[in-house]
């Protein structure tokens, strides 16, 4: 079950790995969801799944202005990796599952 709260490191927004949270929730084979990083929570509602495989899309307010983003990556075990593409270039994500989430 890929639902859960990931613990992240987050490279691509700046010179450093960025320490962040990825949220995942299932409903049937819609994913929804947050990415937190900076301090924000960036949520997203369009995802989809299927086995291991994570499509996600839309907005981070960054410090440097919003940027769209559209990617995804794959959640084995509990492991996440991710990545995503930015008109500014691509971010890369990667940790580990922290906590379980139920579906709602």
């Amino acid at each position: 079950m890929i639902a859960g709260v990931y613990r992240v490191h987050i490279f691509g927004l700046g010179l450093l790995p960025k320490s962040g949270k990825v949220i995942l929730r299932t409903i049937d084979n819609r994913l929804s969801g947050a990415i937190e990083v900076f301090g924000k929570t960036h949520s997203f509602s369009s995802g989809t799944y299927q086995n291991d495989r994570i499509d996600i899309e839309g907005y981070l307010y960054l410090p440097t202005g919003k940027k769209y983003y559209s990617g995804g990556g794959s959640v084995t075990g509990n492991k996440i990796d991710l990545t995503l593409d930015t008109e500014s270039g691509r971010i890369t994500i990667r940790g580990k599952k922290v906590t379980k989430q139920e579906n709602s």
